[in-house]
């Protein structure tokens, strides 16, 4: 085969591998930029741009033949590339306004609505070159569509691990200058030894592209939301800034730490004891930890006596053995060594907060993480505990939570595998008879009064205690609150009137309120106490206008507390911080969506007055809609399997658009002995029987110790339906071109990008409402779907 053969499988593999970095790295950017959930808008302004282009391509497909098809893709990856530069100097150098002194708490302006739609705008244009250069690739070589389809999934699997590997080494915005770059250069790949001056031109595009790298802080400045504590950092506290793909972690100096309680989570009114200095830790901006200095001298950590936490240490075994999961910066470490505590299994998810409290920062800590009595693990949380064979004394979750896009980026609300009620279940299995399970979480109700993290914490915990199989969970639970935090404990035996009256006192004397207590009604919480005491505990859940309801592993959104009849109710956002959360960006998505998609029908029609293929328009958005539905969801099993969000998105994409790639060079053999229909069919059996039994398989296997072992179950779990997903579109489009519509791809590749993003949208709108088992039955359905709308010249 001559080099010419291999050159276009190059350019389009280099080039997708560009184009799903580009995605993953720029949902990080917006996670720090604007807020966590601001990842869908990465993806669906992409799948929207992917959409847009292949249509602007049919549009234009008389003009664009008058062109040398190497010029073509030349040109459209040279602006692909300098577009997203544009993007990136945009969006970093406008913060999001998420408040407003003007307006009430929770108020949507029309400027913060303007600064949405205008950062969808300015992501589109790169996109759109991209999804224009790849249709029209596809389009010309239609001949060989199976090799350049499966080198465009291939690539974009490559690309996978490429953001990971550059984000870990660059950052984030340097990694999406070297994506720019690369972008750039595989226009010289098509013109080279045709278009020497234009092969020259993408080349020298690229290097000056690269060239930003020395001056990245000057041109794409990360300035915080308004809203978020970062913005409140002046340039002198910095101290050092660590860039992962799992998040941007920043270490600075606290100004006055000696009056400033932020970040010791509802300290004691009372305290009259000095606080050490200590260093302040921010993920993407938002979520915070801190790392106390370290002094032998007597009364250093007094203070700790009068934070929240405390009170577990009450009531616990003298000198316990404990699991302490989210260990960040160290301070539930050092208190439990204050209480005595025998031994600390120390679990920590970010390897910027591990690395640093194991080495940058080590000393200053005292060397909290490497104490003989203490055992740091970096993980998460539930694997790791799901990995051992001991049981605790006491398991403690403090603010183990955070509003960034720490799990799976793109594809992840606020779900959280820590706050599920088999995961409640898992730490009672992980006491011992008379163990102690500790959490501390936010304490904010709703604007107009309504408690909602603080009420779901309770019902899952009495659920989580019912399925254990104990009678009463009522006696088995202590929930007090301090300013905006509040403590839940909840022991595996009822708590006996000594507990009882030892916490009472703590409260008491503490200055602390108690939420609900066993042996009386406290009227200031009654909403807690009409809960247990409700006949019909599911009709309860169901009138309560936020929803409580325990999360399960099969719906884990434990932070998505707002039900979507009350979508934009300013009444229900978090008090003066979130302006748009996570449920209120796919609400508003998908209306965008629907309507981009009424949009395509209707110019379709007037675009195709001879060739209304609408049965293929329907095919194209079912296998559109079905592989993005699957796509979601496997990712989320993954993440409670391989035990971390980042190991999740990076297997389960690499996986999919591997094993897609790979049925897709074979497409044509392999729908050449089965029908199409058969083909099909098998995709959504295989769905529903995972959707039957893939997240207890998966839960089952959790605990394996080999991290090996368990790619190899990822692998063979995703591997056999990737490659039949894999070989729906191309040898479909491949069939459509052969017979002499060489030009309508376009219309097809538009359909499927548009149903992808709406297919992105529904998975975790349905994932919330009714978990992700649904969302693999609706996946299995629209191939079901695809065979039976599939026309004449796809099937035959």
């Amino acid at each position: 085969m001559s080099t010419g053969a291999y050159r276009t499988p190059l350019f389009i593999g280099l080039f997708s591998a560009g184009v799903l970095s580009s995605e993953i790295i720029l949902t990080r950017i917006f996670s720090v930029v604007y807020w966590y959930h601001f990842g869908f808008l990465v993806l669906s302004t992409a799948m929207l741009g992917f959409g847009i282009g292949g249509f602007l391509v049919r549009r234009k497909s008389g003009q664009l033949k008058s062109h040398a098809s190497h010029n073509v893709l030349a040109t459209g990856s040279i602006s692909a590339g300098c577009a997203l530069i544009a993007a990136l100097l945009a969006l970093t150098n406008n913060p999001f306004h998420v408040s407003d002194p003007a307006t009430s708490p929770g108020t949507i302006t029309l400027f913060m609505a303007f600064e949405l739609v205008s950062s969808s705008l300015v992501l589109l244009i790169p996109f759109l070159f991209m999804g224009a250069v790849i249709v029209f690739t596809l389009q010309t070589e239609h001949k060989k569509m199976g090799s350049v389809y499966g080198a465009n999934l291939i690539g974009s699997a490559l690309g996978c691990l490429l953001a990971l590997v550059l984000m870990n080494i660059l950052g984030g915005v340097k990694s999406l200058i070297a994506v720019s770059a690369l972008l750039t250069s595989t226009g010289s790949i098509t013109a080279f030894t045709k278009n020497h001056k234009t092969a020259g031109v993408s080349l020298l595009t690229a290097l000056i592209i690269v060239s930003f790298m020395l001056f990245s802080d000057a041109l794409f400045p990360i300035k915080s939301p308004t809203g978020k504590p970062a913005a409140t950092i002046e340039p002198s506290q910095k101290l050092k800034t660590d860039w992962t793909s799992l998040s941007r972690v920043d270490f600075y100096k606290e100004k006055d730490s000696q009056t400033n309680e932020f970040g010791l989570w509802g300290l004691s009114p009372a305290n009259t004891a000095p606080l050490p200095e200590r260093l302040g830790v921010l993920i993407d901006y938002w979520a915070y930890t801190t790392i106390l200095s370290h002094s032998d001298k007597p009364g250093f950590y007094d203070f700790m006596d009068n934070l929240p936490m405390y009170g577990m240490y009450r009531i616990s075994q003298t000198n316990p053995d404990m699991m302490v999961i989210g260990s960040g910066g160290g301070m539930d470490i050092r208190a439990a060594l204050r209480a005595g505590a025998s031994h600390i299994d120390a679990v920590e998810i970010n390897p910027s907060i591990y690395n640093a409290m194991t080495r940058d920062y080590a000393s200053y800590s005292g060397n909290v993480y490497r104490n003989p009595k203490v055992t740091a693990y970096l993980g998460e949380g539930r694997s790791v505990l799901s990995s051992m064979d001991k049981t605790y004394d006491i398991i403690q979750l403090s603010g183990v939570d955070t509003f960034s896009a720490t799990q799976a980026g793109a594809f992840a609300l606020t779900e959280n595998y820590l706050y599920t009620l088999e995961a409640f279940q898992n730490y009672l299995n992980h006491l011992n008879p008379d163990g102690i399970l500790s959490v501390t979480h936010w304490y904010i109700p709703s604007t107009t009064g309504y408690p909602r993290y603080s009420l779901r914490l309770f019902s899952l915990a009495y659920s989580a205690l019912q399925g254990y199989g104990v009678q009463n969970p009522a006696d088995h639970m202590y929930f007090y609150q301090s300013k905006r935090f509040a403590v839940l404990i909840v022991k595996k035996t009822p708590l006996s009137h000594a507990d009882i009256a030892s916490l009472s006192n703590f409260c008491t004397e503490k200055q602390f309120v108690p939420i609900y207590r066993p042996d009386k009604v406290i009227f200031s919480s009654m909403k807690f106490y009409s809960f247990i005491t409700s006949a019909d505990k599911k009709a309860w859940l169901q009138s309560y206008p936020f929803n409580v309801t325990p999360p399960t592993d099969s719906s884990p959104f434990y932070f998505e507390n707002r039900k979507f009849t009350t979508l934009f109710n300013p009444g229900d956002f978090i008090e003066g911080y979130i302006r748009f959360d996570g449920q209120t960006i796919l609400g508003i998505l998908f209306i965008e969506m629907i309507v981009a998609s009424l949009w395509l029908v209707v110019g379709s029609f007037r675009l195709e007055r001879s060739n209304r293929d609408v049965g293929g328009w329907i095919y194209f958005s079912c296998i559109g809609m079905g592989f993005m539905l699957a796509e979601v969801s496997f990712t989320q099993q993954m993440v409670l399997f391989l035990g971390h969000p980042v190991y999740a998105l990076s297997v389960v994409l690499f996986s999919i658009l591997l094993f897609s790639g790979i049925g897709a060079f074979f497409s044509r053999q392999l729908t050449s002995r089965f029908s199409f229909p058969a083909v099909l069919s098998t995709v959504c059996v295989i769905f529903l029987i995972q959707a039957a039994f893939g997240i207890p398989f998966l839960r089952e296997l959790g605990g394996l110790h080999s991290f090996g072992l368990k790619l190899v179950v990822a692998v063979l779990f995703l591997g056999p339906v990737s490659c039949l997903m894999g070989t729906a579109f191309p040898e479909a489009a491949r069939r459509i071109c052969a017979r002499g519509n060489d030009q309508s791809l376009g219309l097809p590749w538009a359909f499927n990008s548009f149903a992808s993003v709406i297919g992105s949208v529904t998975a975790i709108l349905l994932a919330i409402v009714s978990g992700f088992t649904l969302v693999m039955v609706c996946a299995g359905a629209c191939y079901i779907l695809a065979a039976l709308v599939a026309p004449r010249n796809i099937v035959n």
